[in-house]
Formats: structure tokens, sequence, C-alpha cells
């Protein structure tokens, strides 16, 4: 299992480590049209860009959060792997409506968005789905000491079972 571990730590250097040098060679070709976007004066723009801002930090959140987890061998990693790549690139999504300057205009671009938060939302449907299984399955479990969860009051179990 450490090999495994290992393993999966290389990939990762060598994954993040591609993705900066590919945002370092965008940046070279395209740094006149990022600095016009970051000099707007347009609303719609400063939203985007702090839009962008905004999902970019909770993504990388999520991935030194799942980082960690990882590390520390529990379990939860994966949703939050895929939960900070999900944010990460709507804020990649909002960086390029910024420079459109409007709504999206490639139609590809409002497709791209959709699938993005249809994703999240199927990502928090799901981890909501779990967290109820797994509080559901703690209930009235002889080493959790509760056996009935209503509302928010818990009934902790005092009384033994002859």
């Amino acid at each position: 299992m450490q090999g495994r571990k290992i393993f999966n730590l290389a990939l990762l250097l060598i994954v993040v480590s591609s993705l900066c040098l590919m945002a370092f060679d965008f940046y070279a070709i395209y740094r006149s049209e990022i600095a016009a976007t970051l000099l707007s004066k347009s609303t719609f723009v400063r939203l985007k860009l702090a839009e962008a801002a905004i999902f970019s930090l909770a993504g990388l959140a999520f991935l030194l959060r799942a980082l960690f987890l990882f590390l520390a061998d529990k379990g939860g990693f994966r949703i939050r792997t895929l939960a900070g790549a999900l944010l990460i690139g709507l804020a990649a999504t909002a960086g390029v409506e910024a420079g459109t300057t409007g709504l999206p205009r490639p139609w590809w671009l409002l497709f791209w968005e959709l699938f993005f938060l249809g994703c999240l939302a199927a990502l928090i449907a799901y981890n909501r789905r779990l967290r109820v299984r797994l509080r559901s399955d703690t209930v009235g479990h002889p080493k959790s000491g509760r056996t009935c969860v209503i509302g928010r009051a818990t009934k902790l179990r005092t009384d033994k079972i002859e």
C-alpha cells in the first residue's frame, strides 16, 4: 500500500507541475489580453474575475484538504479532489467569460459552465445522501450510544435492555 501511495503522490506532482508549465505558457502568449482584462473598468468583468478568484480559492482549499486526507490514510479524499477540480473548472469558465465581456458568446461556453454546475450539484447530492446514510447507520448501533434521532434532539441510551 505504501508503494501505491508514493506512486499516486508522484503522479500528482507530475500533473500539477505540467499544469503550472501550461499556465506559464498561456500567460506568456496572452499577456496583453490578460492585462487588458484585469485592468478593465467594466462591472461585469470585475464580478466575473471575483467569481473566478473565489472558485479558485475554494477549489485549492478542497484539493489541499484532499491531499492531507490522502497522506493521513483517511477516507473522503476522492470526493474532495473531485469537488476541487470542479470548482477550478468553474473558475476557468468565469475567467473565460470575463474575457468575452458579456454573456457567454461562444455557444459552447454556456454548456461548459452548465456541465460543471451539474457535476457540482450531483456531487453535493451524493455527499448529502452519503452523510444521511452514514448517520442512519450509526443510530441504534450499540457503540453509538444513541437510540433515535428526532430532528436535532438526540436521546442517549441510559437504561439497560434486559
